[in-house]
């Protein structure tokens, strides 16, 4: 099931932002055990979760703010090869 999210999510949008699936697709598992199978959830538990939604948040935000740089770059005539 989940490769075919992952799937599809590529091709409604970037790559990158498809890959934050892998590190979200954790996170609902644990939530979905806890809702339907009871599963325990400790204090540590819960914020390695935040951790990992914090750090998707951050990559989900900052490729914006990446274009609009490259693009700033672009008009001064720097190229970067990098990515």
């Amino acid at each position: 099931m989940d490769l075919l999210i992952f799937y599809w999510l590529l091709r409604v949008t970037t790559p990158s932002l498809a890959n934050t699936f892998a590190y979200v697709s954790p996170v609902i598992a644990v939530f979905l055990g806890w809702l339907l199978l009871h599963v325990s959830i400790t204090i540590l538990t819960i914020i390695v979760m935040g951790v990992i939604l914090a750090g998707v948040a951050l990559m989900v935000t900052t490729p914006e703010k990446r274009k609009e740089h490259q693009q700033i770059q672009k008009r001064k005539g720097i190229t970067n090869n990098i990515m």
